[in-house]
């Protein structure tokens, strides 16, 4: 798939969309791996319902 989120990114920061459910194991500072896409207000949003091994977290 075609990166459409990097060539928009205007700072080292980005706020992301996650649903709740996903980030139940999810500790500061661990590593999300994910598939988003923009929104159509510009937002960065996360896939909903990930297949698996679209979504992972990697723990510090």
């Amino acid at each position: 798939m075609a990166d459409l989120i990097s060539p928009n990114l205007t700072s080292s920061r980005m706020s992301l969309g996650i649903r709740r459910e996903l980030l139940h194991d999810v500790v500061l500072g661990a590593t999300l791996h994910l598939r988003a896409r923009l929104g159509s207000s510009g937002d960065i949003l996360a896939e909903l319902h990930p297949n698996p091994g679209d979504f992972r977290i990697e723990q510090p």
